[in-house]
């Protein structure tokens, strides 16, 4: 029986593996700066168009900050969130009263990765989580593995198609953990091109359940209208 699937938000990307699993959660990684958040804006704003609703859960930056990145490449979150169809979750505000206010002896966050689940509302269909990250800091990695896990229990018991956002920064140990938990992982990286001498950013399928899986890295450019994969073997 093929599995539904639910549109990534890149059309080419969706040419070659059909979309995400739906129902599933997804790992994306990758540096700072490589556009790990483009790739969940696109996301979110993708199906806002189509009339569903989505929830952008935000723990390191403000919802001004992601409206404003959002409108330069022509996503108008605002709009989205006028119309019932987007609801953005500030954690980050959440997460520094917490540190304001919490024991410096004690490690990690009393706002748990599970909590996000029930912060999402019931009607939501497609999530964002950016990022996870934040929580590994002083968290030991067997504690993240069970909070990750119980979140995306949590959100696949809700319905939800979700991309989850975690840095490289936070350690390798701490992104393969992740990887376990989830359904699909997804790596952005950039590297530099010996033929050209040049920078480019790639995406690495890293895994994909119930997916034919691409072996080759897929190059990709970040313009004004978001990510677009360029031409690849897939093309031909």
């Amino acid at each position: 029986m093929a599995i539904s699937r639910v549109s990534t938000g890149l059309k080419e990307l969706d040419t070659i593996i059909q979309g995400y699993p739906e129902g599933k959660t997804i790992l994306v990684t990758g540096d700072a700066g490589v556009g790990k958040t483009v790739l969940g804006l696109q996301y979110i704003a993708e199906h806002c168009e189509n009339g569903e609703r989505c929830a952008l859960v935000a723990t390191e930056e403000s919802p001004e900050d992601l409206r404003s990145q959002a409108i330069g490449f022509g996503w108008d979150l605002k709009k989205y969130e006028d119309e019932g169809l987007l609801k953005i979750l500030e954690v980050l505000e959440r997460r520094m009263i917490e540190a304001r206010f919490s024991d410096p002896s004690e490690k990690g966050m009393e706002i748990h990765l599970k909590d996000i689940a029930d912060w999402i509302p019931e009607n939501v269909t497609h999530v964002v989580v950016d990022n996870v990250g934040v929580y590994a800091l002083g968290m030991p990695v067997e504690r993240f593995r069970e909070q990750l896990d119980l979140l995306v229990f949590m959100l696949a018991k809700k319905g939800c198609t979700s991309l989850i956002i975690c840095d490289d920064a936070v350690g390798e140990q701490y992104n393969n953990v992740a990887m376990y938990s989830t359904y699909g992982a997804i790596w952005l990286f950039r590297r530099e091109n010996p033929y050209t001498n040049r920078r480019e950013r790639l995406i690495d399928i890293r895994k994909m359940r119930s997916t034919e899986v691409p072996l080759d890295y897929l190059p990709f450019e970040i313009s004004g209208a978001g990510i677009k994969i360029l031409k690849t073997s897939f093309d031909d």
